[in-house]
């Protein structure tokens, strides 16, 4: 069992939210190497629940 990937997916989906504020401060000093492309718009269709709220949430963290 890896230890770290279950970590990983609780911090995911902000069960652990202190330890997402320690992976943005770690990552804060690394360069950005990944080339993002701007889609324009996006439909989300059904963010009333859970899922869809945190869907929009990444989404407009992003762009």
């Amino acid at each position: 069992m890896k230890i770290g990937r279950i970590i990983e997916t609780l911090a995911y989906f902000e069960v652990l939210p202190f330890f997402k504020c320690f992976q943005k401060l770690f990552r804060f000093n690394q360069a950005k190497t990944e080339t993002t492309k701007n889609m324009g718009k996006i439909l989300v269709v059904g963010a009333t629940g859970g899922v869809g709220k945190r869907v929009v949430k990444i989404l407009l963290e992003n762009n």
